[in-house]
This record gives C-alpha cells, sequence and structure tokens, in this order.
C-alpha cells in the first residue's frame, strides 16, 4: 500500500459535500497536524502504519503538500496495533489539514481510553476502527511507505565541441562553416592578446576539420 493515492477503506460512505472547516484558531498548517498525527501514533506505540491521500509526498512516502483545495481531501490512516489492522479515515473537512485534525482527534480518544478505561471499552471502539486488509498487504511483512514515482530527468544535450563556445556560437542551431567563419573574423579583430588569438586559431582550425575544410 502505497500514500498515494488515497485508499479509502472498503464500504465506508464518503461525503459528496464538505460544509464543515476547523476555526483558524483550532487547525494548524498541514505540516503540523500531520506531525501531530504521528506524535499520536508514536504515544499509542504504533511503528507500522501508511497515511494515504491525494495530497504529494516526498521520497520517504511522507505527506508535504495539500496542492490547494483537492476535490477529494481525505485522510485514510491504516495502522496496526496490539494485534490487529485497524483504520481511521475522515473527508468531511474542505482540506487536508482539516481531515488530519479529525483523524488526530479518534487517536486522542484511542490513546485517553488506553490509558483511563476499562479493556472492554477499549476492545469496543478498536472494534469500530478494525479493517481487513489482506487483499491489500501481506500481514507479514511491515507496511512500507513508498515514495512516489518521480518522472524521468529531461536528456542532457549532447555536450558539445570547445570551437563552438570559443567562437561564441549557438551550438543549439544547425552551424554552417559560413557561421563559423564569420564569428571567427569578427572575434579575431577584437582579440585584445595573443593567447586570445592563438585560442581563435586553434577553434577555427578544429572548426575547419569538423566541417572538412582544409587549412
Amino acid at each position: 500500500m502505497q500514500p498515494f493515492p488515497l485508499q479509502w477503506p472498503l464500504g465506508w460512505p464518503q461525503y459528496s459535500q464538505r460544509p464543515k472547516s476547523w476555526s483558524v484558531a483550532k487547525l494548524g498548517t498541514l505540516a503540523f497536524e500531520r506531525d501531530a498525527v504521528l506524535k499520536k501514533l508514536k504515544l499509542l506505540k504504533v511503528n507500522r502504519y501508511v497515511l494515504t491521500s491525494n495530497g504529494r509526498t516526498d521520497k520517504r512516502g511522507k505527506l508535504v503538500d495539500g496542492a490547494g483545495r483537492l476535490s477529494a481531501p481525505g485522510i485514510a490512516l491504516y495502522f496496526y496495533y496490539i494485534n490487529g489492522w485497524y483504520v481511521v479515515a475522515a473527508d468531511q473537512y474542505s482540506t487536508l489539514a482539516g481531515n488530519l485534525r479529525a483523524v488526530r482527534e479518534v487517536l486522542n480518544s484511542l490513546h485517553t481510553v488506553s490509558r483511563y478505561h476499562s479493556t472492554t471499552l477499549m476492545q469496543r471502539l478498536l472494534g469500530t476502527l478494525q479493517v481487513d486488509i489482506q487483499r491489500l498487504v501481506d500481514r507479514s511483512e511491515p507496511i512500507k511507505a513508498q515514495p512516489i514515482q518521480t518522472p524521468p530527468a529531461a536528456s542532457k544535450q549532447p555536450e558539445q565541441p570547445a570551437w563552438v563556445k570559443t567562437l561564441g556560437l549557438d551550438g543549439t542551431k544547425k552551424l554552417t562553416f559560413a557561421a563559423v567563419r564569420s564569428a571567427y573574423s569578427k572575434l579575431s579583430m577584437d582579440a585584445n592578446s595573443q593567447k586570445r588569438r592563438d585560442a581563435l586559431v586553434k577553434a577555427y582550425e578544429q572548426a575547419a576539420r569538423h566541417f572538412g575544410h582544409a587549412m
């Protein structure tokens, strides 16, 4: 299972409209709400989880960007706790940060019950969150957040011969010997040192050989 795209729990209803929003005073940034969820998982001693959404993730699978308002800004957190897999999902808010906050509030309740209440109540709460993800992951292996696929790097332009640069030519365009001769003549007139003149002569000779012109 990968963090992108959103892996909504099978059979769970989804909101078609999302009128809810947190007050500015209560809601943190996406990074704040994400880290708060991860800290709450740490308090619960959870180390196997995947936080899925339609937001952008980094190479480690960590949610880093909500890209504004998404058409489907839901959050589904899958985690292994005590002896089974569970899911907390929210999509009633219009932003990823808002739904992260909703997930965090459920984890807060779970943490409170685990500390102060009976085992029976804990089992009932977990029963509402349990999910069968056998078809999605192999339970014998930890769930690992996979990095998103990055587009292949643009192919590099072939390296241009040194004489192209020395003569100030545009290597991205089709070169002709007439352009070489014109550039050499102009630069030779402006050359103010023997070293510069020698470099131009050498470049011109290399260009002549390239175009098959004997010197």
